[in-house]
């Protein structure tokens, strides 16, 4: 049975780690199962401009791909006020709020490497995001795409262990 098509909010960090060298492989591996599996990538104009600046050639090819099988779900910003009045104010958390208000906006899932932010947007208004890093969670990653994607408590934000 195949898994439940989700739509994943793929951090421009993850398409520029997924270059040719040894240390990218398993964000390659990741996206070649988000690929192969129903999931989709969710993109905003603020999204696909990053990904425009930062993707490697693999992330580049990859994502025409996905275009071509319709698998990118283009949405307009949602801008969250909660969440903006919740984060801190320091202007890397700032400009990465589009992230999370395009998870909140679709299926609750980011995939980053930027495990700063995942710290940062650790608040009430997000705590039902899936934060998942590609690279820290490697191959349970790629299983959980396989199972469906579906929320994993301690992936959460919200997760206090």
């Amino acid at each position: 049975m195949p898994a439940q098509s989700r739509r994943l909010v793929i951090d421009a960090s993850v398409a520029s780690a997924a270059g040719e060298t040894l240390q990218s492989r398993q964000c390659r591996e990741f996206l070649r199962a988000v690929l192969k599996i129903c999931h989709r990538i969710v993109l905003t104009p603020t999204l696909t401009v990053e990904w425009n600046e930062h993707q490697s050639q693999f992330a580049r090819t990859w994502r025409a791909e996905m275009l071509s099988l319709g698998k990118v779900v283009n949405i307009e910003e949602s801008p969250n006020e909660r969440v903006r009045n919740q984060v801190p104010k320091r202007k890397a958390v700032q400009k990465d709020l589009h992230v999370v208000e395009a998870a909140i906006a679709t299926d609750n899932v980011v995939i980053s490497l930027d495990d700063r932010a995942h710290a940062d947007f650790r608040v009430e208004a997000t705590a039902n995001i899936t934060w998942v890093n590609a690279l820290a969670e490697g191959g349970h990653a790629i299983y959980w795409l396989k199972k469906g994607a579906k929320p994993v408590k301690r992936w959460k934000l919200g997760y206090r262990a």
